[in-house]
């Protein structure tokens, strides 16, 4: 999607169409440390937590980079990113 101006439509569509993305992304992070340590802590991002000049300067391939570039490009603030409403499972919630 080019300009996700509605993060709650985009939000909701994934939430109703992506079960079986979001079984192979847990299941990838199961088979990772860090990937095991995310799912037992569950971190959120909001957006009194972002220090987006930190963010910026980060290395290209990080996420905290990458999730940087995503946030300016379209000019959107992670606490637009609704919580998951029609995922059961709580931890694939989570990882959505």
């Amino acid at each position: 999607m080019k300009d996700p101006w509605r993060a709650d439509l985009v939000s909701e569509m994934g939430d109703l169409s992506g079960t079986h993305s979001l079984l192979e992304i847990r299941w990838k992070m199961m088979m990772e440390d860090e990937g095991r340590l995310i799912l037992k802590e569950r971190p959120r991002i909001w957006s009194e937590f972002e220090d987006t000049k930190a963010l910026s300067e980060l290395a290209p391939h990080t996420f905290g980079f990458q999730y940087f570039h995503y946030l300016e490009q379209h000019n959107f603030h992670s606490d637009e990113r609704p919580i998951a409403k029609y995922i059961s499972d709580i931890e694939l919630a989570y990882v959505y």
